[in-house]
């Protein structure tokens, strides 16, 4: 039995990579249109770039574009020349690849670009090499070892400069080294000059190299790719070209840069295959198991285990759009609950003092947002904006997170704030506008988006600190990291994954709203009130670090508010066994409600006697229909302790009523009479269930 839990407890351990309450976790989540292997593989612009390699027929020119938003891949330019065994290193202005095998076993010496449209060729290196290792540092590339003409392993290695066409020679490497891979100035794994596989690493320093942290295993012809800050290797091969050993452990170079930590095996190994990191995740494309060519892809990222939230599936994932310009095309069915805006009560200059990407007219101060329902248009596809959102934020990495259709429009409009303004039908393209698809367009005119959850906000915001830490900081620090954090007043992380630059930074704390019924910020016309919110912000930076785009995510929890019909305060009889603590009494019966008018003194508790009759309310006794209303009492031991309302909220089973106890600093030290306290009664419209108490 012993020897069984230790095998489950190792299966499990060896599933995921805990750290903390995130783990990595590898699945399939796509296949390739064809079967490739060494081929190469980079992002750029939001798509996985999948050039060249060899399929059945042998090298091949195509280029395939993966979008991970839609599972689906596109045919896109070919190369010039077709090859495979070849190296790609990805620049903010495109793709360029390096050298690698030509259908006849003889090495193709050219360089090619991509810009995105078409393959050029771009130069010619200063040998031919196949097997070589290839990775972009800063804006030029960097191109050690390989094979030769005769097929000899070599350890030369050159810088080259895209802008001008120049090689700069580096010093060679300390040996020979060839099916290695890169990441910046990482040189790790491959084989040496007699093909068996390495585990060491050489990194460039001080105009030299020295040895790097070993990994754990041995092994060439592998995946790499830097997820955040992290290096991650997966799959590749040991053994001879007789006899390989197919590989398909994966691990990191850990954050610290001490040494490098197991991560989870892949789905299925593979020689040859090849890895791009998108967005917070790592896809690895095909490669070769041993008997055939894998036509899959694997994702794998930092998930978190668990969720202490829950999606508000009322309220759900919303979007914001706003355009400025005249909009033209389908008219979108409204879901408005009103003859005007659904959200007419939010000043423009509270909601940019926030930071929302939204205009700034210098009249401002007279202006406000106002927010009108509308279905998600018929035509557009709710999953690609959804996930153009979610994946930088890694929400579709918290377990509580799941694709949900997009809940509603809102059609952001900025008006007087004197009197309502008249709201237009939302008209949206069906056809491309300037150049961009109607999708695109539309998912570039989302100022922010909203995810309502429950109970609140502060477990998402632990969860999501966690993700973003654990995927995105790392061995290879941004450098300006200290800098950012002290201009945003924020946690900030850096996604530069895809060749443009994205700056993510979350508030410290959230937003706690204890009295939302006077906040100026939005409230629902059917009760619901803001109770807490967190902004996450994101700004995204072409390659010129122009700021190109701008987005909030905000994500709040709602307080669903019950009607109060009636409220009375007083005070009332305490027994000398009364609780120390507010008490909450839910009175269902009329003969509950004479039991506790009978604790009222009927008359005034003052120093002076004799006393005046008090004039309490409920001595009155106001008549109460027992079959669809219920006061709720709440009350306190002490006569100058008022119980204040804060929110009666309704639950999934129920109400929760939440009070504070407000009385006078010195109020113990006055005189006072013994056993009397005070009471809050509200009447409300019945419920069954449990009714729960909350003291702040």
């Amino acid at each position: 039995m012993r020897r069984l839990l230790i095998a489950l407890l190792l299966l499990a351990m060896s599933r995921a990579a805990l750290a903390g309450d995130v783990a990595f976790r590898w699945e399939a989540t796509a296949k390739l249109p064809g079967v490739l292997a060494n081929h190469a593989a980079a992002a750029w612009n939001d798509r996985i770039y999948v050039v060249g390699g060899k399929d059945d027929a042998g090298p091949t020119s195509d280029t395939w574009a993966f979008d991970p938003a839609r599972g689906t891949f596109e045919k896109v330019a070919s190369l010039n020349a077709p090859r495979h065994a070849h190296g790609v290193a990805r620049l903010r202005s495109g793709l360029l690849v390096f050298g690698g095998l030509r259908a006849d076993g003889s090495l193709e010496p050219t360089v090619e670009a991509f810009d995105g449209q078409r393959w050029r060729m771009v130069g010619t290196m200063p040998a031919p090499r196949a097997c070589l290792g290839v990775s972009s540092v800063g804006d030029k590339v960097l191109v050690t070892g390989g094979l030769d003409v005769g097929g000899r392993r070599t350890a030369d290695a050159w810088l080259f400069d895209p802008s001008s066409g120049k090689w700069t020679r580096l010093p060679d490497l300390p040996a020979p080294r060839a099916r290695h891979a890169q990441a910046g100035w990482m040189v790790i794994g491959g084989e040496d000059a007699a093909g068996t596989a390495l585990r060491t690493t050489l990194e460039h320093r001080d105009g030299g190299w020295t040895e790097g942290k070993p990994m754990l295993a041995p092994r060439k012809n592998f995946a790499v790719t830097q997820l955040g800050r992290r290096i991650i290797v997966a799959g590749g091969r040991q053994g001879t070209e007789q006899h390989r050993v197919i590989l398909a452990d994966a691990e990191s170079l850990s954050a610290e840069g001490t040494g490098w930590v197991k991560l989870p095996a892949l789905v299925e190994g593979g020689d040859g295959l090849r890895a791009a990191a998108l967005h917070g995740a790592v896809y690895v494309v095909g490669g070769y198991n041993g008997k055939e060519q894998i036509p899959l892809v694997e994702r794998g990222a930092w998930t978190s285990e668990a969720s202490d939230w829950r999606v508000d599936e009322g309220l759900g994932f919303q979007a914001a759009f706003l355009s400025e310009e005249p909009l033209a095309g389908m008219p979108v069915p409204s879901l408005s609950l009103a003859d005007g805006p659904d959200i007419s009560n939010i000043p423009l200059p509270a909601i940019l003092g926030l930071g929302f990407p939204l205009p700034r007219p210098r009249d401002a101060d007279r202006l406000k947002l106002y927010l009108e329902m509308y279905r998600f248009p018929s035509w557009l596809d709710p999953t690609i904006t959804e996930q153009r959102i979610a994946d930088p934020l890694l929400l579709l990495n918290m377990a509580a997170f799941h694709p949900l259709p997009i809940a509603c429009v809102k059609h952001a409009i900025i008006g007087p704030a004197s009197g309502l303004p008249t709201v237009p039908p939302l008209l949206l393209p069906t056809q491309p506008v300037n150049g961009q698809s109607p999708q695109a367009w539309f998912d570039r005119h989302l100022p922010f988006s909203s995810l309502y959850i429950q109970p609140d906000v502060h477990a998402f915001h632990k969860e999501l600190q966690a993700l973003l830490q654990q995927t995105y900081s790392g061995y290879l620090r941004d450098p300006r990291e200290a800098e950012l954090q002290e201009e945003k007043k924020a946690r900030v992380y850096v996604d530069d994954s895809d060749g443009t630059e994205t700056l993510i930074w979350i508030p410290r704390d959230p937003m706690v709203f204890d009295s939302y019924r006077d906040l100026p910020m939005p409230q629902d016309p059917r009760g619901m009130f803001l109770r807490n919110l967190l902004l996450v912000h994101m700004e995204r930076r072409d390659a010129e670090g122009r700021v190109v785009a701008r987005h909030v995510f905000e994500v709040g929890s709602v307080v669903r508010a019950v009607p109060i019909h009636n409220t009375w305060r007083g005070v009332f009889s305490l027994g000398p066994q009364a609780p120390r603590k507010p008490e909450l009494r839910v009175i269902r019966t009329q003969a509950e409600y004479e039991r506790f008018v009978g604790q009222i003194p009927t008359r005034r508790i003052q120093m002076q006697q004799p006393a005046p009759p008090s004039d309490d309310p409920w001595l009155t006794r106001p008549r109460l229909d027992f079959r669809t209303r219920m006061p709720l009492v709440v009350s306190t031991d002490f006569i100058f302790t008022d119980p204040k309302l804060v929110s009666l909220e309704r639950e999934a089973d129920g109400l929760r009523l939440v009070v504070r106890p407000e009385a006078p600093a010195d109020a113990r030290q006055q005189q006072h009479p013994l056993f009397v306290g005070r009471y809050l009664a509200l009447e409300v419209d019945r419920v069954s269930g449990e009714v729960r108490l909350d003291v702040k």
